[in-house]
């Protein structure tokens, strides 16, 4: 047999009933107790829930600017002419196939480009590790990924290589917009 069972809890329950007749007033009050803690752990845990969203909050935001930024960056870079080409620039090299000429000319461009590709390769690895889990899903994210993907190829396809674009890959493969290869 149990020992909660049976005559034993029917003296407890009488026992618990006989303390609330004879004191009405400490009853209440340690229901009030209990309805107190109650309340101020839900607060509490509400605060440390704000906390974090605003938290999570500013850092999207802040990871948002500084991709932005880099994109920036970036573009600023594509557009400008290449040194000894007035006419070609690197969006004319990333949407189209070009002679082996405009290969040498533009080494220089590439150079330039290469650590801010990097820093926007490593803002996105961020923005993966830390905000997409929240959130799930981002077309922002796979936009940049897409663009991301296409200014690597044209560094592939003209065989650039540097450390800036060393660890531009490894950043990409981390966040998943490339494959391990």
């Amino acid at each position: 047999m149990s020992y909660f069972s049976g005559k034993f809890m029917t003296d407890i329950i009488d026992c618990i009933n006989s303390f609330v007749r004879d004191n009405p007033e400490i009853t209440i009050g340690l229901a009030g107790l209990l309805f107190a803690a109650l309340g101020i752990m839900l607060t509490v845990n509400t605060v440390s829930r704000n906390r974090i969203n605003r938290f999570y909050d500013k850092l999207e935001a802040d990871s948002l600017c500084q991709i932005n930024e880099n994109l920036k960056n970036i573009e600023r870079i594509l557009r400008k002419t290449i040194k000894g080409n007035d006419n070609l620039t690197l969006y004319d090299i990333l949407d189209r196939t070009e002679s082996s000429e405009d290969i040498y000319t533009s080494s220089r461009s590439f150079e330039s480009l290469s650590p801010y590709f990097a820093e926007y390769c490593a803002n996105l690895d961020k923005y993966n590790s830390n905000i997409i889990p929240r959130k799930k899903i981002c077309f922002n994210f796979q936009e940049h990924g897409k663009k991301a993907r296409a200014i690597l190829s044209m560094f592939q396809k003209y065989d650039y290589k540097d450390i800036s674009l060393g660890f531009a890959k490894l950043h990409l493969k981390s966040a998943g917009i490339i494959e391990n290869s």
